[in-house]
């Protein structure tokens, strides 16, 4: 996954906060913001101007979105289904096992099996479940532990769904969703002897000018879904 640059017009966050729910906000940030929903699919614009565009409303892309909102930056969320988050509600029998408190914080990759194991050792040292766990308890999601640090919903899935969408409604998020996603284009320039420029993306509902990109569009998916 992509990381976005901080924009350079706005403030920065507020340092030494760390707590996943609360997020720094750019000084001036408006606290309540517009009610966000995804736009249909007959929607067509002119070229619009977003600081990050997210490809992929599953969970990583709505979980980047939220976050990107709340720290200051104009997101724009595409998928190419008018539903967000499928795997999330077929998860765990329908509650989603949403995280393990016994993943040993220090050693994140221990608990993952890939070629390159140390690949989530950053991320996930910096998020730890706690801190996930700490969310959930925000948006008053009920929750129980099942078996050896395993936490399941104690209703549903669709309750981690809604939290997502939630935090993305608090950032601000904007969402097309059907959309498709047709070209995507780095335009390239150099300034002062460094790579910079922008994207450009070309969607059913028209063209998208970004700064930065963010591929969250998961591994192949069941045909259910």
């Amino acid at each position: 996954m992509r990381r976005w640059p901080s924009p350079a017009r706005g403030a920065q966050p507020e340092p030494g906060h760390t707590a996943p729910t609360g997020l720094p906000r750019a000084e001036g940030h408006r606290d309540k913001r517009p009610r966000r929903t995804a736009e249909g699919p007959h929607t067509l614009r002119a070229m619009q101007n977003f600081d990050v565009v997210i490809l992929g409303a599953g969970a990583a892309g709505l979980f980047c979105a939220g976050v990107a909102g709340q720290r200051g930056l104009k997101v724009l969320l595409l998928d190419h289904s008018d539903q967000v988050a499928e795997k999330i509600r077929i998860s765990g029998g329908g509650r989603a096992n949403f995280t393990n408190r016994d993943i040993d914080v220090r050693q994140p990759h221990r608990h993952f099996v890939s070629e390159n194991p140390n690949f989530c050792r950053s991320a996930l040292s910096r998020y730890t479940p706690q801190d996930f766990i700490a969310l959930v308890q925000k948006h008053g999601i009920a929750f129980h532990e099942k078996h050896k640090g395993q936490l399941f919903c104690d209703h549903t899935a669709t309750d981690l769904i809604d939290m997502l969408l939630a935090e993305c409604e608090a950032g601000g998020v904007t969402r097309w969703q059907p959309c498709g996603v047709k070209n995507l284009t780095f335009l390239g320039d150099s300034q002062r002897g460094m790579a910079t420029g922008s994207y450009q993306i070309e969607s059913d509902r028209g063209a998208v000018d970004c700064a930065a990109v963010v591929i969250a569009t998961g591994g192949l998916s069941i045909p259910a879904i």
